[in-house]
């Protein structure tokens, strides 16, 4: 109908810096240390719809809180630095959202705590998720004629690689979602999903 659907994330960006010290012993000196963080916060999803005068067709927030942080580098009172990243542009991994359009629907995914399974409207309490791993991959359906939407489950990042929603892509009616699991000890772990709008 020659509209517009708009959709818009509340988001802050931010860097912090941790200074921790650690006593030496016997003839050991202490150390100080300072650790850098990135931080992302990605907040409520605006969705609406402008036709083609340029009027507002229908405006609806569905309500989200996610915080993911990065540590991006380390240094030592003994003159040691490290800097873990040196590419932003891909980050938040985890936070903020991906799209997949049908036909009358867009498909909104994101990932967010289990308790807000039924959190949609402005005034319900949202559970914060900062811990991506625990969490669930969500998909908001939106109808885009009406401006109605729903929420339901895809799948818990418990028992796979953490979804990167933000980063998916697009193909026809084919969404490819990548998931990742970064461990300390061993190898990263990669998953691979397409969704499809049947």
């Amino acid at each position: 109908d020659k509209g517009l659907i708009i959709l818009a994330e509340k988001y802050n960006s931010y860097t912090y810096t941790t200074t921790t010290y650690q006593a030496g012993s016997g003839t050991m000196p202490g150390r100080w240390t300072t650790t850098t963080y990135q931080v992302y916060e990605c907040g409520d999803i605006m969705m609406s719809k402008i036709d083609a005068a340029g009027n507002i067709g229908w405006l609806n927030i569905a309500p989200k809180q996610q915080r993911e942080v990065i540590q991006t580098g380390s240094r030592s009172g003994t003159g040691l630095s490290f800097s873990f990243f040196r590419v932003w542009f891909n980050w938040p991994f985890y936070a903020g959202y991906g799209v997949l359009p049908g036909s009358n629907s867009l498909n909104i995914i994101l990932n967010d705590h289990k308790k807000n399974d039924n959190v949609l409207q402005l005034g319900q309490k949202v559970k914060k998720i900062s811990y991506f791993r625990k969490s669930e991959c969500f998909a908001i359906n939106l109808n885009t004629t009406t401006g109605k939407y729903t929420r339901s489950n895809l799948f818990s990042n418990r028992d796979v690689p953490t979804a990167m929603p933000r980063l998916s892509s697009v193909l026809g009616r084919d969404m490819y979602l990548i998931g990742k699991e970064d461990r300390i000890l061993g190898k990263t772990k990669i998953a691979v999903a397409r969704l499809t709008i049947k």
